[in-house]
C-alpha cells in the first residue's frame, strides 16, 4: 500500500493509497499510524503552491471554526486532548463497557466454583468467554461538517461517537480511524490517522481532540489537503472540494480498508436513523448468537 516517508523529523508511520473507485474515479488516501505521524507529515512537507497553509501560525485562524486561534495552540490541544473529563464522566454514564473478561461456568475451565463443586455440579470451573471474530473492525469516523454546526455539537457526537464504538471494542477489536474524504476534479482524496489501535490501551486525552474538535478537521485536515502532491490541480481558491454522498463514501472507505465501518459525525448530529447502522448490526448478530 505505499511506504512510509522520511521527514526531517525522522520516519513518519504513513501509508499513500493510490487505487480506482468503480474502475474508474482515481482515488488517494493517506493513513497516518498516529497523532504524531500527522503532525509531522504537516511540519516538514511545505504546502503546494496556490494553496493556504493552515500549518502557519500567520494563517489568520478563527477560533470559532477552527477551535484554536493558532496551528500552535490547535497543535498543543491535539496532543494534551480536549472536553477530556466530559467524556470520561459519559463514557463512565453511558457506554456500559466492561473490560472484563465474560466467565461462564463449565464442565472445562481455569478457575473452580467452589459451590458448584460442593453442590455436585459437573458445571463448576469458570471458563472465559473468547469471541471469535473474521478480525480487527476498521471504524472510519467522517468529522466532516459545515459552517453552520456549532463546536458544541461536534463535541456532544463525538462523545456518542466514541462511546459506541467502545461497545464494539468491549465484543471485538476495534481500530479506530478518523478523517475526510472529499471529491474535486472527478477525483477523490482522503486521509485518516488511527487513534485507537486493536488490543492495545488508548490515550484518553489523544482520541478526545480528534473526535470531539472542529479544529482537527478545520486545521489538520485542510493542511493535508493543502499538501496533496499536485493530485488536485487547482488551489485553494477554489475550494478544498466537495464532501461525498454516504453512498460514496462508503465505497472509499471500502475502498481503502477490510472489514470497515464507516461513520460521520455530521449524520449522528442530524440523527440520522443510519448513523450507527454499521455497529449495531454487528452487535446485534452477537446478541442473536447467544
Amino acid at each position: 500500500m505505499g511506504a512510509g516517508t522520511l521527514t526531517e523529523q525522522g520516519e513518519t508511520d504513513m501509508k499513500v493509497i493510490k487505487k480506482k473507485m468503480d474502475k474508474k474515479t482515481p482515488l488517494m488516501f493517506r493513513e497516518f499510524a498516529g497523532l504524531k505521524d500527522l503532525t509531522a507529515f504537516i511540519e516538514t512537507t511545505p504546502a503546494d503552491d496556490g494553496w493556504n497553509n493552515h500549518a502557519s501560525d500567520d494563517y489568520p485562524h478563527n477560533f470559532r471554526w477552527c477551535g484554536a486561534h493558532s496551528y500552535t495552540e490547535a497543535k498543543t490541544s491535539l496532543l494534551t486532548g480536549v472536553n477530556v473529563n466530559q467524556i470520561k464522566k459519559a463514557i463512565s454514564r453511558g457506554a456500559g463497557v466492561s473490560k472484563k473478561p465474560k466467565r461462564t461456568l463449565s464442565v472445562i475451565g481455569g478457575t473452580p466454583n467452589v459451590p458448584a463443586y460442593l453442590a455436585g455440579s459437573p458445571a463448576c470451573m469458570y471458563r472465559v468467554d473468547k469471541v471469535k471474530s473474521r478480525g480487527a473492525f476498521n471504524v472510519f469516523v467522517d468529522t466532516g461538517v459545515h459552517s453552520g454546526i456549532s463546536k458544541s455539537e461536534v463535541t456532544e457526537a463525538g462523545i456518542e461517537i466514541l462511546i459506541k464504538v467502545l461497545q464494539l471494542a468491549n465484543q471485538y477489536p476495534v481500530n479506530l480511524y478518523v478523517g475526510d474524504f472529499g471529491r474535486y476534479d472527478g477525483k477523490i482524496y482522503g486521509h485518516a490517522v488511527k487513534i485507537i489501535d486493536a488490543g492495545h490501551a488508548f490515550n484518553t486525552a489523544r482520541v478526545s481532540y480528534a473526535l470531539t474538535e472542529t479544529g482537527f478537521l478545520r486545521v489538520f485536515g485542510l493542511a493535508v489537503i493543502e499538501r496533496s502532491n499536485k493530485f488536485w490541480s487547482s488551489g485553494a481558491s477554489w475550494g478544498y472540494g466537495t464532501p461525498l454522498t454516504a453512498y460514496d463514501r462508503k465505497k472509499a472507505v471500502d475502498t481503502v480498508f477490510k472489514n470497515a465501518i464507516c461513520l460521520s459525525t455530521l449524520e449522528v448530529i442530524q440523527g440520522n436513523s443510519r448513523a450507527f447502522a454499521g455497529i449495531d448490526a454487528v452487535l446485534d448478530k452477537r446478541g442473536q448468537r447467544k
